[in-house]
């Protein structure tokens, strides 16, 4: 019998007795989905790298605190590749309103095994979870979004404040200087106009000339560590 279990980009080790253990999915070419508002579609490319046909299914997530009105649709949503092609998905922009702002969602690619081949088989199916950017008509792309954050100390906690008009992503995890204080953030991103905050340790006392020490995610997923920002009293 040909079992498959399906995980998010995790490893898991089983210690029982079976033939083989196969790793299957599907490989995207980019990190992320960039789409613009004027072209109303964003593409993305995805290779079988199994050596068995699979079945593509792609799907959109949506953030629960993201306000864009319109709906993201995968195209095809649903698609036989054979093993070694690569199929062309394209993510579609549907809305009757102007975008004022970037919003962001997230779209899930995963391959499922077609054939049965008889016997004790498992293989393990790795869905791929990558971000969808948004951008606005005339929007020019920003290299160093990070650098527009605010953070502050407020009572008892850290904020971080994003008064923009751009998504800005970032690590959960940040460090207070100089007592090397490491928090986790509620959040791996800031939506336009939105603020964060994350409770202090209870005999944390806020210092002059605090620092944050952070890193940032670009659009395309490239990672930026050891940024540091001033924490405003």
């Amino acid at each position: 019998m040909n079992k498959y279990i399906s995980i998010n980009l995790m490893a898991i080790v089983f210690c029982i007795n079976i033939p083989a253990v196969y790793s299957v999915g599907m490989t995207p070419n980019t990190s992320a989905v960039i789409i613009e508002e004027q072209n109303k579609e964003g593409t993305i490319e995805i290779k079988n790298t199994d050596a068995e046909p699979m079945l593509l299914y792609s799907k959109i997530v949506r953030l629960a605190d993201d306000d864009f009105d319109g709906a993201l649709i995968p195209s095809p949503a649903a698609v036989l590749v054979q093993p070694g092609e690569t199929q062309v998905i394209r993510v579609l922009l549907r809305t009757n309103k102007k975008m004022e702002k970037e919003h962001l969602a997230r779209v899930e690619f995963s391959g499922i095994p077609t054939q049965n081949k008889g016997g004790t088989r498992i293989d393990f199916l790795i869905t791929q979870d990558l971000p969808v950017v948004i951008r606005p008509r005339g929007y020019t792309p920003v290299n160093d979004k990070w650098t527009y954050l605010k953070w502050k100390f407020e009572a008892n906690q850290l904020c971080l404040t994003n008064d923009t008009k751009m998504v800005i992503r970032i690590a959960d995890n940040i460090v207070i200087e100089p007592n090397n204080i490491s928090l986790n953030l509620p959040k791996t991103y800031a939506l336009p106009a939105s603020n964060i905050c994350v409770k202090l340790p209870a005999d944390y006392i806020p210092r002059p000339g605090s620092n944050v020490i952070f890193s940032s995610i670009s659009d395309y997923n490239y990672v930026i560590n050891k940024i540091k920002q001033p924490i405003n009293q």
